[in-house]
């Protein structure tokens, strides 16, 4: 089922009538974040602040950032941890929201953007196996981190747009994780890495 959403919905986040009630709108989902789970479903996670005053919550998905549709089934993970695993993600971009209504009002959640395979990334990095240097190439601003196997983080570098190269000179010979971080979307890609 597609839905249409219309620009006067989005008002509601600044409806009066929310804010007499002492909650905030923009903050009623937090900590919404995804996970790429065998490369082909999309894992979203988020909480609830104030449950008793939402009156129901909905996962919607669109490809273009204007015509969303409804997927999938809540999980409950505990009284305000909510799941849920898109098992048929869309390939290349896809934009993510949760929605709810507050005393009768549509809120929305902050949107969020994954790639899925299928179409090319916003960003590549090679040689992998790399010797002391890595080329990373980022389609937009992007923080790139490179932890061990203990998950520390041993390079960083933030805001990697263009071709740039990273000095992997003091890393050792092993298996480490990069991640790809995307603070306007609040997206993280992890891939791995092999250091000769």
């Amino acid at each position: 089922m597609l839905v249409h959403i219309s620009h006067a919905q989005y008002s509601v986040l600044t409806d009066p009538s929310i804010s007499n009630i002492g909650i905030d709108p923009k903050n009623i989902v937090a900590d919404f974040s995804y996970v790429l789970k065998e490369k082909t479903k999309v894992r979203l996670r988020w909480t609830v602040t104030n449950i008793e005053a939402t009156d129901f919550l909905s996962i919607e998905r669109s490809a273009n950032g204007k015509d969303f549709e409804m997927i999938g089934i809540l999980k409950l993970l505990s009284a305000n941890k909510f799941e849920l695993m898109d098992e048929s993600p869309l390939r290349g971009r896809s934009l993510y929201r949760i929605r709810t209504s507050v005393k009768g009002k549509t809120v929305f959640s902050k949107t969020l953007e994954v790639y899925m395979g299928g179409v090319e990334a916003p960003f590549k990095f090679y040689p992998n196996p790399a010797d002391n240097v890595l080329i990373v190439r980022a389609d937009i601003p992007l923080d790139v981190q490179i932890a061990d196997a203990s998950g520390a983080v041993r390079i960083s570098q933030a805001r990697v747009q263009g071709l740039q190269t990273l000095n992997l000179s003091t890393l050792e010979k092993g298996i480490y994780t990069i991640r790809f971080i995307n603070k306007l979307s609040n997206t993280v890609s992890i891939e791995k890495l092999f250091k000769n």
